[in-house]
């Protein structure tokens, strides 16, 4: 199975079903919301993965926040074309191998 195929989750987090069954398909953009939402330990079996974005409200510095968000990508195995920080809008161009 692919790297960017997962279990499909929704916007509420909860699991995409259709006719009772769980669906999969490509999890590229879930799994870039969930590594940037993702506080550090979170993810148990990877304590130190996640941007924890929330943290970074009223912070000015985009570069390091663009430095963060690269380098956790970069860990989940996709490569980071470009991260783009205006205001509350992040535009991630990143893809796995």
């Amino acid at each position: 199975m692919a790297k960017n195929t997962d279990i499909l989750i929704g916007n509420d987090i909860d699991l995409v079903l259709s006719g009772g069954d769980l669906c999969a398909g490509n999890s590229t953009l879930q799994n870039q919301y969930l590594i940037l939402a993702a506080q550090k330990g979170e993810f148990k079996e990877h304590p130190l993965f996640g941007a924890g974005i929330a943290d970074s409200v009223n912070d000015e510095d985009n570069t390091y926040w663009k430095h963060r968000i690269n380098e956790e990508l970069k860990r989940d195995g996709m490569t980071v074309k470009k991260i783009e920080i205006k205001g509350e809008t992040i535009k991630i161009n990143a893809e796995y191998k």
